[in-house]
């Protein structure tokens, strides 16, 4: 008599192989991860802002980082085969397939009113500027981004109370849209 059938050594076969896919399923390989710098984190001026109806207010946020230089490179942990292994990266672990010369890349913000018929809210070069539209109260939801890093959001109460007289003026400028982004690059020399 065998010891073992045909259909056990089958079996045993395949139970040894779909183990081994589970197992490599379950590992991360970073090679085909997008690179991740870390995360951009912004500090506001204000956490909770009250404005009349019709009136804005300009609020100053920072980033952290501010920027960053870059290669334009491929985003990817390691380069891609097209360039090889050889000299594929720079000294500083950046990805130089496609150029050498660095950008340097601005830590920007997009934010949205979770009710636009209370507040809107607009972000340029460093300030986000609030507009009352009608009473109530709405949260602003703001989101800093930069390239190459992970993004981060922070949240602004805003009240709008009636307006105190008919004509009141506004103490910034807004336009009218809910959410607004601002990204701009320049080149290192």
């Amino acid at each position: 008599m065998r010891k073992y059938g045909t259909k056990k050594r089958i079996a045993a076969v395949l139970a040894c192989f779909l183990t081994a896919v589970f197992v490599f399923t379950q590992c991360s390989d970073t090679a085909y991860a997008y690179f991740n710098r870390g995360t951009v984190t912004m500090t506001l001026g204000k956490t909770s802002v009250s404005v009349e109806q019709g009136a804005s207010e300009n609020i100053s946020i920072s980033f952290s980082p501010a920027s960053d230089e870059q290669l334009p490179g491929c985003g990817m942990a390691e380069c891609p085969q097209i360039c090889g292994e050889k000299e594929c990266l720079d000294d500083n672990y950046n990805c130089c397939c496609n150029g050498t010369t660095y950008t340097t890349y601005y830590a920007y913000a997009t934010v949205a009113s979770s009710n636009t018929s209370v507040a809107t809210a607009t972000y340029d070069n460093g300030v986000v500027t609030v507009k009352g539209v009608g009473t109530g109260t709405a949260t602003i939801t703001l989101t800093a981004s930069l390239r190459q890093f992970s993004s981060s959001t922070e949240t602004m109460e805003v009240t709008v109370t009636a307006s105190s007289s008919s004509g009141s003026s506004s103490t910034g400028s807004s336009s009218s849209g809910s959410s607004s982004s601002g990204n701009s690059s320049a080149v290192r020399t």
